[in-house]
C-alpha cells in the first residue's frame, strides 16, 4: 500500500510541477504528506512511503526545486542570523524531533547551497552576506525557474503547432519525399521548382486544382484534404504559425546598424526542420505513415507529387513555350507508336549473368559485390523534341540489360505508367493488360513540359526490382 500511495504522490507532484511550477508542486507534496501521516500508518510504512517519494522526486530532478520552495517558506524559522547558512540546515537535520519532510528538504537545499550562494545579490553590489542565502535569493531563483518553465511550455506548444504544419507539408504514405505536398507545391505549374514555397506557389496550386476539378481530373497531390491545407496555410501565411514555419532574417533599420527580424519570403525544408527542432533529412521519415502494410504502400496511387504543365519557361530553359508548342505527351506517345518506335525489336535478352558489359568474373562472394542496378539513372529530363515514350523506352532497355525483362510495346507502356505514377500522375491501371493503346492512358499525362525532370526510381522500387532480378537469376540456375 505505501508503494502505491508513493507512486500516486509522485505523479501528482510532478504533474503540478510541470503545469503550475515548483511552488504549486511543493503545496501538493505537503498536502499528500500530511494526509498520509493522519491515516494511522506504522513508522515503518511512513518511512517506506517517504523514502520512495523523495528518492523518485530526486531522481527526476524535481526535489531540488521543491527544496527551494520549502526554504523560501521556512526561511524565517530556519535562519538564525539573517540569512540561511549551511549550519542552519545542519541543525534542522540533526534535531531529534525533526519532521521527515524538513529533513529531506534541508538536505536537498544543502546540496545546492553553493550554487544558490553564487546567485545571491544581497548587500551593496552583491558583496555582502555571500555565506548565506536570503529569502529574496530563493524567491528570485523560483521566479527564474518558473519563467523558464513557462517559456518551455510556450515553445513546446508552438512546436506542436509547427509539427502539424510540417506533417501536412512533409508527410507521405510511404516515406518517399517525392510523394509529399511540399514537392507538389514546388512542382506546381508556373513555379520555379527551386526548393522554395512562396504565396505564389500556393495560389498557383489552388488555381490548378480548380482547373483539374472542372475536368474531373483530381488525383495525387490534388485532393480535398491538401486543398484545405493549402488554403489554411495561405490564410495564416503572415500569422505567428506561418512566420515560424518560414523563419526570419535580419534587416538593418537605420544608419546606426540597428537590426530587426523580418519574416522570410518563402519556406524551405531547412526552415520547416528548424521550426520543429529536426534536421532537414529527418523530416520525411519522421512524418511518414508507417502503419500501412508494404503491399498497400506499393499499390497506392494517391501520391503527393503535382504535375508540371506550365507554359511559362522555367529558369534555365533555352526555349520559349506557349500553349501551341507545349508537349502533348499522350499525342506524342501515339505518334511514336504509329511510327513503329515501339516494337519487339527493342527486346533484349541474355543468357549471361546480370552485370555490366565487360564485367570480369570474380571470386568474391556475391553479397559483397556492388549491384549494377545501383548505377541506373535515378532521374532524367524531358528534353526538347523527346516524348515520354522515349524516356520510358530508354529506362526499360537499360534496365533490361541487367534483368532480362521484356521490352515490347506493352512493357514500355507499363514503364511509362510506372514513371508517371512515381512522379505524381494518375495511374493508368494497365498492369496485366495486353494490347495497350493510347485510349488506356489518362488525359492528365498531357500536362508535362519541356525540360521537366522525372524521377525514374525510388529506393523501394529499386529494392523490389533487385530482388526480382536475383530470384530470376536463381531460378535460371536450377
Amino acid at each position: 500500500m505505501p508503494d502505491d500511495r508513493a507512486d500516486e504522490t509522485v505523479k501528482k507532484v510532478e504533474e503540478k510541477n510541470a503545469h503550475e511550477g515548483a511552488k504549486a508542486a511543493y503545496g501538493a507534496l505537503k498536502e499528500d504528506y500530511e494526509k498520509f501521516k493522519k491515516e494511522g500508518h506504522t513508522e515503518e510504512e511512513a518511512k517506506a512511503y517517504w523514502d520512495k517519494v523523495t528518492a523518485k522526486l530526486d531522481k527526476d530532478k524535481v526535489l531540488p526545486e521543491l527544496a527551494v520552495a520549502w526554504g523560501a517558506e521556512k526561511h524565517d524559522k530556519v535562519a538564525r542570523e539573517g540569512n540561511i547558512k549551511n549550519w542552519d540546515l545542519d541543525l534542522v537535520k540533526d534535531r531529534k524531533s525533526a519532521d521527515a519532510m524538513d529533513v529531506a528538504m534541508s538536505d536537498s537545499l544543502q546540496k545546492q547551497f553553493d550554487s544558490l550562494k553564487k546567485e545571491s545579490n544581497d548587500g551593496f553590489l552583491g558583496l555582502w552576506d555571500q555565506d548565506g542565502v536570503s529569502k529574496a535569493d530563493l524567491t528570485k531563483h523560483m521566479d527564474r525557474v518558473e519563467a523558464k518553465r513557462q517559456e518551455d511550455v510556450r515553445l513546446a506548444k508552438e512546436r506542436d503547432e509547427n509539427s502539424v504544419l510540417a506533417k501536412g507539408l512533409m508527410g507521405s504514405k510511404d516515406g518517399n519525399e517525392h510523394h509529399t505536398l511540399f514537392e507538389a507545391l514546388d512542382r506546381t505549374p508556373g513555379g520555379g521548382h527551386d526548393g522554395k514555397i512562396d504565396k505564389g506557389d500556393l495560389n498557383r496550386y489552388l488555381e490548378h486544382y480548380k482547373t483539374r476539378e472542372s475536368m474531373d481530373d483530381l488525383g495525387g497531390a490534388y485532393n480535398p484534404e491538401n486543398k484545405q491545407f493549402v488554403e489554411n496555410l495561405l490564410k495564416n501565411w503572415d500569422g505567428d504559425a506561418g512566420v515560424r514555419l518560414r523563419g526570419t532574417h535580419k534587416v538593418t533599420v537605420d544608419k546606426g546598424g540597428v537590426t530587426e527580424d523580418e519574416p522570410n519570403y518563402w519556406l524551405t525544408k531547412d526552415s520547416i526542420a528548424k521550426s520543429v527542432g529536426m534536421q532537414p533529412d529527418q523530416l520525411v521519415a519522421s512524418y511518414a505513415d508507417n502503419k500501412a502494410a508494404p503491399e498497400v504502400q506499393r499499390a497506392s496511387t494517391e501520391t503527393q507529387v503535382a504535375t508540371a504543365d506550365s507554359t511559362t519557361p522555367k529558369p534555365g530553359d533555352t526555349t520559349q513555350q506557349s500553349a501551341d508548342s507545349q508537349t502533348s505527351a499522350v499525342a506524342e506517345t501515339h505518334r511514336a507508336e504509329q511510327a513503329g518506335l515501339a516494337t519487339d525489336q527493342t527486346t533484349q535478352t541474355t543468357d549471361k549473368p546480370a552485370g555490366k558489359p565487360g564485367d570480369q568474373a570474380t571470386d568474391k562472394p556475391a553479397e559483397v559485390e556492388k549491384d549494377p542496378m545501383d548505377d541506373l539513372p535515378k532521374a532524367t529530363k524531358l528534353e526538347k523534341g523527346k516524348v515520354l515514350w522515349d524516356i520510358a523506352s530508354a529506362s526499360l532497355r537499360e534496365r533490361a540489360q541487367l534483368t532480362g525483362e521484356a521490352t515490347d510495346k506493352d512493357a514500355i507502356f507499363r514503364e511509362v505508367n510506372r514513371i508517371m505514377v512515381l512522379n505524381g500522375y494518375p495511374d493508368a491501371n494497365i498492369d496485366g493488360k495486353s494490347g495497350i493503346s493510347m485510349r488506356d492512358l489518362p488525359s492528365a499525362w498531357n500536362h508535362v513540359s519541356t525540360n521537366q525532370e522525372f524521377h525514374l526510381y525510388d529506393e523501394q522500387q529499386l529494392a523490389e526490382m533487385k530482388q526480382k532480378a536475383a530470384q530470376k537469376k536463381m531460378a535460371a540456375k536450377k
